[in-house]
């Protein structure tokens, strides 16, 4: 590999297990290996690789393996065999679906990314095939991992409290800009980024920002300069604020200038995980995929009364996760219809991160920060693990799977045990993208591979495989460690169908094969019957109202919809003619929700306070970024009415009865 001030030469290798006779080609359901990482070090690794058949197949069935190699500096191709062996010979009998044999990984390669393609005969008619991939010293000196990286926590400066109903609340100062910065991602020339907060010591990324701690019911003050060459905005996602405060399109912060926003946190809201990230029409996509986005872990409220893990970064591991595609002088992709996609996972701004757990019950909080990948998030040994959490706040009751769907905007949080396992062992955090229904994003076949000068279009490397997330090795137990959680977590009252009072239908549509090339007011994708316009008010709510929104996807692929200023329960999926209530991991209060290629979805929110103006609207929108900014985005606005709506009730849950409209502007507890 070239060193010592050259840009490395990071290559795409290939390896093709194939048949030498040309039949008709289909894919199988998908194939792993069970590591996935290899260090360039001159050492023989060996792994086991596991294809997963379309249909179980009898007979002998022989694989050749061959690799090509791809200079993404050059622009080359060169054949490079780094993996072995060249063959391998079974029989298969009527029963099997699964194909496990070793490969072993020379130590050696001038490739960072291996694209493993994997066929076999299918009787005497057809190839199958499927896809596994490899990474290749991507660690610090050509070793196969990095640590993971733990935002700096940052909770503010105390600059006052407040007594209301009888307690004492705070108040807190937040001062944080929006920077240009670089990061040596890899070897070579540094990457060019944006990022939060980048000359505060103690930001080790340089990439994406600090993790914000806020409280329930304090009031906070933020400073946010914008260091940048190009206007910006900040958004704090999820967030119940006034519309002014809300960070959208229409909250502008000029090079140069700073942005004074105020709110307080309300005390009905809950504990969770949310984020910041900018919110600029058209400029989304880019500033955040150059790094701009942050965490903020909400503490406080009915949720510090479980016995749940808490201690940052030891026990309670927020991960934001996301991926990015890099050209050959190691600059991030960021054409908005080419890289939607990226080919390496970043999980904490951390190329193949690994860290180190404690033998006990683990806390992973993961917010999906993509541009627009979904993910089908497992631990490669399939072990269960228990839903705590979800966009807003803890769930009423522990919700156990082995898999979930996570798409861009969304939390979740759960509990994984790690009490059995012996100290040393190793696991990983995947996600397991192979065969997925069509639509979900990432999930395009077959993959395409890098390419250093543009990147290819519209899909990356990682699509349709199975990829790791982070590598967990298990270690001693802290003090004071967790080995059991409560049966009961929360006790939310959910909406429900007789509490409505207002209903909307918003259907995403847009072009066909048969349509003319896209255009600003008629894009890709929008809702109803036009595109996002900046001065347009598409939907108007009554304050105090109970809604039941409805949204219709019928065109071409799923997509994750956000909507601005309230948190919302899911009332009722319709999919394939047949109706089913939420997700059992996705029965909590949302921000975020996905929604299925030819998928109805009706989600219900109650909206008691925070009136707002035309000039300030909260927005709805698609989070796949290149989407929102291409126009699949909306605005509503809350207005005031005569008389409350008065809401259904039931006489267990007081929690139905309507809320107190504030008066936030007018309390002391937003006096300095």
């Amino acid at each position: 590999m070239k060193k010592s001030g050259l840009i490395m030469a990071a290559a795409t290798a290939m390896l093709l297990f194939g048949c030498s006779k040309k039949k008709a080609q289909y894919n199988d359901v998908g194939a792993s290996l069970s590591s996935m990482a290899f260090s360039n070090n001159k050492s023989p690794q060996q792994t086991m690789l596991t294809v997963r058949l379309s249909k179980p197949v009898a007979g002998p069935v022989h694989f050749a393996i061959s690799d090509s190699s791809y200079d993404k500096t050059s622009g080359t191709h060169f054949s490079e065999q780094c993996f072995s062996p060249t063959g391998f010979d079974t029989v298969l009998t009527a029963n099997d679906s699964v194909v496990k044999f070793p490969v072993t990984f020379k130590g050696t390669s001038k490739s960072d990314l291996v694209a493993i393609y994997i066929s076999h005969n299918l009787g005497d008619t057809a190839v199958c095939s499927t896809t596994a991939i490899a990474t290749i010293g991507l660690g610090t000196n050509g070793d196969a991992y990095n640590p993971l990286v733990m935002p700096l926590l940052d909770s503010g400066k105390l600059i006052g409290s407040f007594k209301l109903n009888g307690k004492v609340y705070y108040k807190r100062q937040y001062d944080l800009s929006i920077d240009s910065s670089s990061h040596q991602f890899l070897p070579g020339k540094r990457t060019p980024t944006l990022c939060y907060n980048s000359a505060v010591t103690g930001n080790k990324n340089e990439f994406l920002g600090p993790t914000l701690s806020m409280n329930i019911a304090d009031s906070i003050f933020i400073s946010l300069k914008n260091n940048l060459k190009d206007t910006t905005t900040t958004h704090w996602h999820g967030f119940h604020i006034p519309a002014e405060m809300d960070g959208g399109p229409h909250q502008q912060i000029a090079p140069g200038t700073t942005w004074n926003p105020f709110f307080r946190i309300q005390s009905e809201d809950n504990a969770a995980l949310y984020w910041y990230h900018p919110h600029l029409h058209h400029e989304t996509f880019y500033q955040v995929t150059m790094g701009a986005a942050g965490m903020i872990l909400m503490r406080g409220g009915a949720e510090e009364n479980v016995n749940l893990p808490r201690q940052y970064g030891v026990d309670d591991i927020p991960l934001t996760i996301t991926s990015r595609r890099f050209l050959s002088d190691n600059s991030i992709a960021s054409n908005i219809n080419n890289d939607q996609m990226g080919d390496y996972v970043l999980t904490n701004g951390v190329l193949r991160a690994a860290t180190q757990l404690p033998k006990q019950m683990v806390r992973i909080r993961i917010l999906n920060a993509e541009v627009e990948r979904g993910y089908n998030i497992g631990f490669s040994d399939n072990r269960p693990f228990m839903v705590v959490g979800t966009d807003a706040g803890l769930i009423n009751k522990p919700d156990t799977v082995t898999r979930l769907y996570m798409l861009p905007g969304e939390r979740i949080e759960f509990i994984v045990d790690l009490s059995h396992d012996p100290i040393g062992k190793s696991l990983d955090l995947k996600s397991f993208n192979t065969a997925l229904e069509a639509g979900f994003p990432g999930s395009n076949k077959p993959i395409v591979l890098p390419n250093g000068k543009t990147g290819p279009a519209l899909d990356g490397f990682l699509s349709n495989t199975d990829f790791n997330l982070l590598h967990i090795t298990v270690k001693d137990a802290t003090p004071g460690a967790i080995y059991s959680i409560p049966a009961t977590l929360a006790q939310n009252y959910f909406w429900q169908q007789k509490d409505v009072t207002d209903r909307i239908i918003t259907h995403i549509n847009g072009l066909s094969n048969l349509d003319p090339a896209p255009t600003p007011a008629r894009p890709l994708f929008y809702f109803d019957t036009t595109a996002y316009d900046y001065n347009t008010i598409n939907q108007r709510i009554p304050l105090n109202s109970v809604l039941k929104w409805t949204f219709v996807n019928n065109n071409v692929s799923g997509h994750p919809i956000h909507i601005h200023d309230i948190a919302f329960n899911i009332l009722k999926r319709t999919y394939n003619g047949v109706t089913t209530g939420p997700f059992s991991y996705e029965n909590g209060w949302k921000d975020d929700f996905y929604i299925r290629l030819g998928e109805t979805v009706e989600v219900l929110a109650y909206y008691n306070d925070f009136s707002c103006t035309p000039q300030h609207p909260y927005m709805y929108h698609c989070h796949i970024l290149s989407h929102e900014d291409e126009g699949l985005m909306g605005q509503f606005i809350v207005y005031d009415i005569p008389k409350p709506v008065a809401l259904a009730k039931t006489a267990a849950d007081s929690a139905a009865k309507p809320r107190p409209i504030r008066r936030e502007q007018e309390d002391d507890y937003f006096k300095k």
